[in-house]
């Protein structure tokens, strides 16, 4: 009789410790590694558990001043991901006027994956993540994705392209929009990204060619050409030679220069 409490009262106080890692609070969490949480990173309004939690706002400040703010946001936990001796998680969250939602493993040390991510931004929220980028006055939708994305303190490898909609810049006075552009590119090493664009169906502004980024270096270059469209404003056409080489109404672009 004695040897049945004592496994009775055993079974009880699993069932208790599972039930209370099971509905552990995420706010409790993130009180108690609030000291490893880098000082530039608050959050507000978390709820739910540890396996699913939920959060009303996450602000990132910047080095450059700006604020990247994010919110509100769902995670969901994968259980089935720590038999693999990985932490698997599914997110979705509202980022700059869009949304993103897509998959993230990690793994031992710094080493992550993102098997797909997705979404849209928009481009007139910019002004939010770099104070610069408001000057450019740029409006209009970022449709995103990128597959097997991968790496340690930067990215490894993966793919991702994006479709720059009605594209409108302040700073070029047009009556509509200057174009849909895509972007393709794949991360070719470590922090290097390199890819093509070119435009979609035509536009008032025409452009194509080939980018290179590398945040290792903080550097970008992009080598290409474009033209005026048939329905361009006479003041678009005079600001080509600002973009390079004018030849035959073709301007021959060649641009590098530093990140933010």
């Amino acid at each position: 009789m004695k040897k049945r409490w004592v496994r009775l009262i055993g079974l009880g106080v699993v069932v208790y410790l599972l039930a209370l890692v099971v509905q552990f609070p995420a706010s409790w969490a993130l009180h108690w590694a609030r000291g490893s949480v880098p000082d530039t990173v608050a959050w507000e309004g978390v709820e739910g558990t540890v396996w699913s939690p939920r959060f009303q706002r996450v602000a990132v400040s910047l080095p450059n001043g700006g604020r990247l703010l994010i919110g509100p946001g769902e995670v969901r936990m994968q259980p089935g991901k720590l038999l693999t001796g990985e932490l698997g998680y599914t997110f979705r969250a509202e980022l700059l006027g869009g949304q993103v939602r897509g998959r993230l493993n990690h793994g031992f040390g710094d080493r992550w994956e993102i098997p797909e991510i997705q979404g849209r931004l928009d481009l007139a929220n910019l002004g939010e993540v770099d104070p610069r980028l408001a000057m450019a006055e740029a409006r209009g939708g970022l449709l995103f994705a990128g597959q097997e994305l991968h790496g340690g303190s930067l990215p490894e490898g993966g793919q991702v392209r994006a479709t720059l909609e009605d594209l409108r810049v302040g700073l070029v006075p047009t009556a509509g929009p200057l174009g849909e552009y895509a972007l393709e590119g794949e991360v070719s090493g470590p922090g290097r990204l390199e890819g093509t664009v070119e435009t979609l169906n035509g536009g008032t502004l025409d452009i194509s060619g080939r980018y290179r980024v590398d945040l290792q270096a903080r550097t970008y270059r992009f080598n290409g050409e474009g033209q005026a469209g048939a329905e361009a404003p006479e003041v678009l056409r005079d600001m080509l030679p600002m973009l390079g080489t004018v030849r035959d109404g073709r301007v021959t672009i060649r641009q590098q220069g530093r990140l933010p």
